[in-house]
């Protein structure tokens, strides 16, 4: 899921009332109205698969931004025949590499336009576990409000042991009723950083984001 590619925009790739009818069809659905840590656009899902790689892209240290339902992207089924389709996500990476993404999309897509940057991921990869878990379980308290006394408590503590445990690091937590919320909710964004891939327990690394 990490590849990415160069990806350019020649004019014909945008076409606004095609976008315009995708979003429409999308912010029907009520999975759309939920705030996202680097989405930077309005979230707009056509499928739960696509609302499920979102959170998966929320919580992934390489993404610096998504955009959903970006623009038209022109190419070829997996008949050979045109089609013009509109991806789930245009997504930039901290790298500065950019590639369109899609939550199990049309089969053997393929841009016709070879610096157009594509890739579809298939729903069990989406939904490999533990990392969807706790993407759904991050979303949870990715809006936690923490307290900046806490924030700089449990940062020089980690500057003093660049790796502690999730218990430890919640003994810093002192402003919250909710000690790991206030962890998880700073890792979400990116101010402590997770292994999202292990199973999240009370043994669970925590260090200071890069």
């Amino acid at each position: 899921m990490n590849t990415v590619y160069e990806v350019h925009f020649p004019d014909h790739h945008v076409d606004a009332l095609e976008v315009s009818v995708a979003k429409a069809a999308a912010s029907r659905m009520a999975l759309s109205t939920f705030h996202l840590q680097t989405c930077s656009e309005r979230p707009m899902f056509r499928t739960i698969c696509a609302r499920d790689l979102a959170l998966l892209l929320n919580i992934d240290v390489n993404v610096a931004d998504f955009r959903c339902l970006p623009g038209i992207v022109e190419g070829t089924d997996a008949s050979g025949d045109k089609l013009r389709h509109v991806p789930d996500f245009l997504v930039t990476y901290e790298n500065g590499d950019r590639v369109f993404l899609d939550a199990d999309g049309p089969a053997r897509f393929r841009p016709l336009d070879p610096g157009v940057g594509y890739s579809s991921i298939g729903e069990d990869e989406i939904r490999t576990e533990p990392r969807m878990t706790n993407a759904r379980e991050a979303f949870r308290y990715s809006l936690h409000q923490v307290s900046m006394s806490d924030r700089l408590r449990l940062q020089a503590a980690l500057r003093d042991n660049p790796s502690i445990s999730l218990v430890e690091a919640s003994t810093a937590i002192r402003m919250s009723d909710d000690e790991f919320a206030c962890i998880i909710a700073l890792a979400v964004k990116r101010v402590l950083h997770i292994d999202w891939s292990e199973v999240i327990g009370p043994d669970t690394r925590v260090r200071l984001a890069r």
